[in-house]
């Protein structure tokens, strides 16, 4: 009987997948189609692979940077450090979420892995969703860099 693969395993074989057929689009060249009636379909297909590489490139970085705080936060935060840094009353809980936004340099894209793993430690889910909508607006970094 084989056993089902990890759910991190069918993530990294997806993200492996998608950057593997970035590249099968960014090699292709539109002289392998020489039928007239495909004009429209090469120009179609040379802007998914400009826009397809560029989406990547702009985004990797931020995403390794939420990754790399991810296992900062795993490694050197425990969960009683964070039950002690999060106001107990719901408005400040709130506020504090909003001042975690702003203080972490990271967009939409590094954000996830980061607010996973504080939700794992122990942070209330409500804060969680302030610190998703807040940190891509305010934060003067992510606002600069996109």
């Amino acid at each position: 009987m084989q056993s089902q693969p990890k759910t991190s395993q069918v993530g990294i074989n997806l993200i492996f997948l998608l950057v593997i057929t970035g590249f099968v689009f960014y090699i292709i060249e539109p002289g392998i189609f020489t039928l007239s009636f495909m004009s429209q379909n090469l120009t179609t297909l040379q802007s998914f692979k400009t826009m397809f590489i560029s989406i990547v490139l702009e985004a990797f970085p931020f995403m390794l940077l939420g990754v790399l705080v991810s296992a900062v936060i795993q490694v050197f935060i425990s969960e009683e450090m964070i039950q002690r840094w999060i106001p107990k009353n719901p408005v400040l809980g709130l506020l504090f979420g909003c001042l975690l936004g702003i203080v972490f340099p990271l967009c939409e894209c590094g954000v996830i892995p980061v607010i996973r793993r504080l939700l794992a430690k122990g942070m209330p889910l409500y804060i969680g969703i302030v610190f998703i909508l807040v940190g891509p607006i305010v934060n003067p970094i992510v606002f600069m860099a996109t």
